[in-house]
């Protein structure tokens, strides 16, 4: 029986406004510094088991500013969590 191969990891990025204008975004399109308290940025990585996903969540990572966030992220391993960091 062939196991079908895991296609490429998939990044989704959705800028969410509370004053409308809901948007999909490109990662060079992400602005930390233009974020307002009435945004909220959604990023989904689709994990394909691949060497391509712990480059793409280092890559985010960076670009998101959470230093040493990639242990804590990889570690989540496909499952869903739900953390509260209050003013984070």
């Amino acid at each position: 029986m062939n196991t079908p191969k895991a296609g490429p990891a998939r990044v989704r990025l959705k800028l969410f406004d509370m004053d409308g204008g809901d948007c999909e975004i490109g990662e060079d399109a992400i602005d930390l510094d233009a974020l307002t308290d009435r945004q909220l940025l959604w990023v989904d990585v689709e994990d394909n088991r691949g060497e391509d996903t712990a480059a793409i969540v280092e890559r985010l990572v960076g670009r998101l500013r959470l230093d040493d966030g990639v242990d804590a992220l990889q570690s989540l391993d496909g499952k869903p969590t739900l953390q509260n960091f209050e003013h984070w």
